[in-house]
């Protein structure tokens, strides 16, 4: 498991790195033991630093307490996917009985790990029952697979200035 966490004592500058080494767009914020007490997103730092606050400040103040998480036992797929999409969140920890971080799944991981075993992979990352919600999910969810499908299927796919 990637390390993505960090101590809440942490300066601003500390937690910009290490948001740049894990490439994820949150860090879970945790004590001594690994119990989860927050998460601290790229967009919090952003809205910290923009109040005027120094990079050697610590995340204190800056990160979000109580954040959504799943207990390992309760691990299930349809479950993952509804709170990522009820939340609008991009990482969920996954915590042991005493709400220590065990591990934490992505957005990608999530979805993908719900695709059905030969499935076709058309670009679309959800499954057909996703409800459509406006006229561009209608078009994400209905009209871009066809056409990626389309794409891939033409002999003429790959075939530049044609």
């Amino acid at each position: 498991m990637k390390d993505i966490t960090i101590h809440p004592q942490a300066t601003i500058k500390e937690a910009m790195e290490a948001l740049d080494k894990t490439a994820e767009k949150v860090l879970l914020v945790v004590d001594e033991n690994k119990v989860l007490i927050g998460c601290l997103t790229d967009g919090d730092i952003r809205r910290y630093i923009l109040k005027g606050r120094d990079l050697t400040s610590v995340i204190e103040d800056a990160y979000k307490a109580n954040p959504v998480f799943v207990f390992q036992e309760d691990f299930d797929p349809e479950k993952i996917k509804a709170v990522f999409l009820k939340n609008k969140i991009n990482v969920i920890p996954i915590l042991d009985q005493n709400r220590k971080v065990i591990n934490f799944i992505t957005w990608g991981k999530g979805v993908r790990k719900q695709q059905k075993a030969g499935e076709p992979k058309t670009g679309c990352i959800f499954r057909k029952e996703t409800p459509i919600t406006s006229p561009i999910s209608a078009f994400k969810l209905l009209i871009i697979p066809i056409l990626v499908k389309l794409t891939l299927s033409s002999p003429r796919a790959g075939v530049l200035g044609s």
